[in-house]
């Protein structure tokens, strides 16, 4: 996905779920503080790679086909989350939490828990 002009990422939760609503998908970069809460958001298709998502709450949320590419998700909750065909490739996501979370083809080949590449069908 190509980098839209003027383009500078979301600084709090309220702005993403706000430009989500909107319309706008591309969220690379993203720096949310440590502790945000997004429980129940809806961000399918969201592109957040390359972003800062340290213990971040993305419990019950709908989160299908969302790219966490090369991002820091580690101690993330993503509990009862739909991660249908999410990405996390490149990805720290060390002391993740998704129990009961939907896990039909998601993706974390690539991705890293605790120094250990993840391969094809692991799951971390």
């Amino acid at each position: 996905m190509q980098e839209p002009l003027d383009y500078k990422p979301p600084e709090t939760v309220q702005e993403l779920l706000e430009r989500y609503v909107a319309g706008e998908r591309y969220f690379a970069e993203t720096n949310l503080p440590d502790g945000s809460d997004l429980t129940g958001a809806i961000l399918e298709g969201a592109y957040l790679e390359r972003s800062w998502l340290h213990s971040v709450n993305f419990s019950n949320g709908n989160l299908k086909g969302v790219s966490f590419c090369d991002s820091n998700v580690k101690c993330a909750e993503f509990r009862q989350a739909n991660l249908e065909g999410a990405n996390f490739r490149g990805a720290a996501v060390e002391s993740i939490n998704l129990e009961g979370a939907n896990l039909t083809g998601v993706s974390f080949a690539g991705s890293f828990a605790h120094g250990y590449e993840l391969r094809d069908g692991e799951v971390p």
